[in-house]
């Protein structure tokens, strides 16, 4: 699934080397400062992250598209956490689920209350 649609490991500064001549972050895989590099970080807008194996994944999204179509969630809950109705989710994923609701109805009202 990662290799076949885009997905590519999320790049940390605190992993890359520091540059000689000025201390910064260096990015070994482009050759360039890690902040002028394309790889992609861990917080960038227009940006889908996916959790695979204890590893952050994340790929761009297309046509500046701010929402993927499909919501990924991390398997952090026991797969034995009994399922809510038909929904198909546990009790954790419906509390990741309201969360990010919930931020996203902050964010709108900040965007409406700011205009």
């Amino acid at each position: 699934m990662i290799a076949d649609n885009g997905w590519t490991r999320v790049v940390y500064a605190a992993d890359c080397p520091l540059c000689e001549s000025c201390g910064d972050p260096w990015c070994t895989v482009h050759d360039m400062h890690y902040a002028d590099c394309p790889c992609i970080g861990p917080a960038e807008d227009n940006v889908e992250y996916l959790a695979v194996d204890g590893h952050a994944h994340c790929r761009r999204l297309s046509d500046g598209l701010e929402w993927p179509q499909t919501l990924i969630l991390p398997r952090v809950c026991p797969s034995d956490v009994k399922k809510i109705g038909a929904t198909g989710y546990n009790v954790c994923e419906v509390v990741i689920i309201l969360v990010i609701a919930v931020m996203g109805a902050v964010a709108l009202f900040e965007t409406l209350w700011a205009g």
